[in-house]
């Protein structure tokens, strides 16, 4: 059995872009770009102008939600883009001690 390839880049779908820059960190010493994408317009017109093998995406994207758009996406015209792999991320605010 051949070991499993891992995607060239990923597309990454969140409002913060903070989140963006991290994972774009964090996956550079695999070799994975990072495209981010902080805005339903940016998602929308790079996922129907690039090929992606994996999406991440906030699921309270601001302006639609991650479960909405990935939704659209699986009905996409072209079957290449209904078959991208898709992660969906819950950013959670941790509290301190502090906070409590």
């Amino acid at each position: 059995m051949s070991a499993p390839t891992l995607p060239s880049k990923v597309l990454v779908v969140d409002d913060d872009p903070a989140v963006i820059n991290d994972l774009e960190a964090r996956l550079k010493k695999y070799q994975i770009g990072v495209i981010g994408a902080p805005t339903l317009d940016s998602a929308l017109y790079l996922f129907n102008n690039q090929r992606f093998e994996v999406a991440l995406c906030e699921l309270e994207f601001g302006e639609l939600s991650g479960m909405l758009l990935i939704q659209k996406w699986r009905k996409h015209d072209m079957y290449e883009k209904r078959s991208c792999g898709f992660i969906i991320m819950s950013g959670q605010q941790r509290s301190t001690s502090e906070d409590m």
